[in-house]
């Protein structure tokens, strides 16, 4: 039996809907704003050495009309580092305006928080350049791995940025990741060259006293 003709247009009219919504819907996804932590991965060679991180506003995927102001929370493993300062950089989106600013470090429960807003209801920013918004400091606690991610992404007491109507603006989080290493000390490097130098000796010790072949 034939399939009925509106049976097929239906078929290709619904396959031609659902990838067009998933067009649509990449699209949509690759032009979000983004909030990054720079550098997306950091080093840190002791315990008790401190490092800085930038979060970033970058619009080269899509600029932020009527920015208002951010409020941004950042997790960490309080193991392994704990914050010990915020500063707003220079050169941030609402620089030259009227704002009022903030931060609050939480070491115990593994956040911080710091928010930027502009005073004025008329005063809000147009973002066409990729600007930072501030630095965090931080300071090695034990050897180990870290993440530094946004927390509450779009949520109320988490991280997202608002225009001038109060409503939140979509963007895509770009987390940072931190590893403390051992530094590989003069101590440890004469120790291995001690250990292959005895190794040698006795491998030459057991060739001399082996019979000729």
């Amino acid at each position: 039996m034939k399939t009925p003709l509106y049976k097929k247009c239906l078929l290709t009219l619904a396959v031609s809907m659902s990838l067009l919504l998933l067009s649509v819907s990449t699209v949509n996804a690759q032009e979000l704003p983004q909030i990054t932590i720079e550098p997306p991965h950091v080093d840190v060679a002791s315990v008790g050495q401190s490092f800085s991180v930038v979060v970033w506003l970058n619009v080269t995927q899509a600029n932020v009309t009527n920015l208002k102001g951010w409020i941004g929370k950042v997790g960490f493993n309080n193991t392994i580092v704990n914050c010990t300062g915020v500063s707003l950089m220079a050169g941030h989106p609402l620089e030259g305006l009227s704002i009022s600013s903030s931060a609050s470090i939480e070491n115990e429960l593994g956040y911080v928080m710091y928010q930027c807003i502009t005073m004025p209801i008329e005063e809000y920013a147009n973002v066409t350049e990729t600007k930072p918004l501030c630095r965090l400091n931080f300071t090695a606690l034990d050897y180990g791995d870290s993440a530094l991610e946004f927390l509450g992404v779009g949520l109320t007491g988490g991280t997202y940025m608002i225009n001038n109507l109060g409503v939140k603006i979509p963007f895509e989080p770009v987390p940072s990741e931190v590893t403390v290493i051992p530094e590989f000390s003069a101590f440890m490097l004469m120790t291995l060259l001690m250990a292959a130098t005895a190794v040698s000796a006795l491998a030459a010790k057991r060739l001399i006293k082996s019979p000729n072949t």
